[in-house]
């Protein structure tokens, strides 16, 4: 299939399930899962926790109930203008066939590992944090300049996916300069952080640190943001001085 065919059925799929969610309200079991679980969870989800894919999965189990209470419902309604079909005493047998076919479906849509952190990393850049910084940060992943850790005061680096792996946290505004200068001379033999990101209301002592190091030739200022952010960069050629 073409990519515009895919998304076709993509679109089309995606819409037959969402009408059958929409049929469930009819039934009051229907009724209660989309007023008390599926409608909040989603707008919570949508609202705050959109940037991974992931939070969304303790939807789907009432998703899904949702839907199948749609699909008896869509059924019956089918079989009513199907003229000489008589029903069964009994919808066990609707049922399992509405549980085979929903089954199959969920089977028939795959998403590249791939697909899903990028789309991912696309919520999460816009929602999470500082979304020009975050390009930043995604800009140096997708190029695969991105080596070593992150030394950051930027918290909301561990939960970009993909990126998160590099964080390193180090609360600027609360460790004094020693523990900085410890963990700077001790990456000098073991190579380990890349970067360095604090804010510009770290602690003056802080930033005198940094921008000595700047001028020494150790650090380099790879990036700033609007929002405060300094994104330092430590230079090859100095991390064994």
């Amino acid at each position: 299939f073409s990519d515009h065919k895919k998304m076709v059925i993509q679109y089309s799929v995606s819409a037959f399930f969402l009408l059958l969610a929409l049929l469930s309200v009819i039934a009051f079991y229907g009724r209660m899962a989309m007023i008390l679980v599926v409608i909040p969870y989603y707008l919570l989800w949508a609202f705050f926790f959109s940037y991974d894919l992931r939070n969304v999965t303790l939807l789907l189990p009432f998703l899904g109930l949702s839907m199948a209470i749609g699909a008896v419902i869509l059924l019956k309604y089918i079989l009513r203008w199907i003229p000489g079909l008589h029903l069964p005493k009994t919808n066990i047998w609707y049922g399992i066939l509405l549980m085979v076919a929903l089954i199959l479906a969920v089977i028939s849509v795959k998403y590249d590992r791939r697909y899903l952190l990028q789309k991912e990393a696309e919520q999460a850049r816009l929602l999470v944090g500082d979304s020009t910084l975050n390009t930043k940060l995604y800009n140096l992943y997708y190029s695969k300049q991105l080596k070593g850790k992150i030394l950051s005061g930027y918290e909301f680096l561990k939960y970009l996916p993909g990126v998160k792996q590099y964080y390193l946290g180090l609360h600027f505004d609360k460790e004094n300069l020693d523990s900085l200068q410890s963990i700077y001379q001790k990456n000098r033999t073991d190579h380990e952080i890349e970067y360095i990101i604090f804010n510009e209301n770290a602690p003056s002592e802080i930033q005198d640190f940094i921008s000595k190091k700047e001028k020494e030739g150790e650090l380099k200022l790879y990036f700033r943001s609007d929002a405060g952010w300094h994104m330092e960069k430590i230079l090859e050629g100095n991390k064994t001085k």
